[in-house]
């Protein structure tokens, strides 16, 4: 049995249906017992992610979208926004494998309440996407920029919600930083990882439909108190193609 989902809403159509299996056991992929944060760090270079984009079309060069991800794309771009810039923060737990920390948003806040996500927020007018990520944890979790080590980024994301854009950014930290909650924006913080994210019930993805351009896959992860999905599992999922896929290349079957 999958976990209680937190104290979010998810708006789930009724037509609704369950979707694919994880991709990582369609292809037929050797998931090692344990990732360390080093380990990442070397698949997001392989991946030919370890740059530090300036602007979303930069971060999003080369991705391939799915036929939802493209509408979003072709929606953000005429109803342009604004970017932001979340942060994925690593370290490695004390039994060596890397632990991602996410927060649960606040109740009081007036958009994607009590959903989780990384720490990041707007792109202020001058301000390098970059540094907005490591602000935006400054402010909500209470994470010392000079402590992050940022070794590059994930796809840019275009949300249909918010006609918007996000780059993630993936940072490095020397262990469990000391973190303060800003009650304002954020009710938990807590941490997972790799092998928690990819255990048995946790993963899964369902088929909704969206009004307008047909139907599209939404990602979830059901981990111990909170339901991660939208963007956030995204995200998630975007890494794990990074860390999980074979270094040779893809090995399906």
């Amino acid at each position: 049995m999958s976990p209680p989902p937190g104290p979010q809403k998810i708006p789930r159509p009724p037509t609704s249906r369950p979707g694919s299996p994880p991709y990582w056991e369609e292809a037929g992929w050797k998931v090692p017992e344990t990732v360390s944060a080093a380990d990442i760090a070397q698949a997001i270079t392989r991946a030919g992610l370890d740059t530090i984009p300036i602007t979303h079309q930069e971060a999003w060069l080369g991705t391939e979208l799915t036929p939802r991800q493209r509408f979003a794309a072709e929606r953000a771009l005429r109803a342009w926004r604004g970017t932001s810039a979340v942060l994925v923060p690593v370290y490695d737990g004390v039994d060596g494998e890397a632990r991602f920390i996410l927060t649960r948003r606040s109740q009081a806040l007036r958009s994607h309440t009590g959903e989780v996500a990384f720490p990041g927020g707007r792109v202020d007018e001058g301000e390098l996407p970059a540094a907005a990520a490591l602000r935006e944890a400054h402010e909500e979790i209470g994470l010392d920029p000079s402590s992050v080590s940022l070794i590059g980024h994930l796809d840019a994301l275009p949300t249909v919600a918010s006609a918007s854009w996000i780059i993630p950014f993936v940072g490095l930290l020397d262990g469990r930083p000391e973190m303060r909650a800003n009650p304002d924006e954020v009710e938990r913080v807590f941490d997972v990882s790799v092998s928690e994210l990819i255990a048995d019930g946790v993963y899964r993805e369902e088929i909704w439909e969206f009004p307008g351009f047909g139907e599209g896959p939404v990602t979830f992860f059901e981990v111990e108190g909170d339901t991660i999905w939208g963007a956030t599992a995204r995200m998630l999922r975007n890494l794990l193609e990074v860390v999980l896929a074979p270094s040779d290349g893809f090995q399906g079957g």
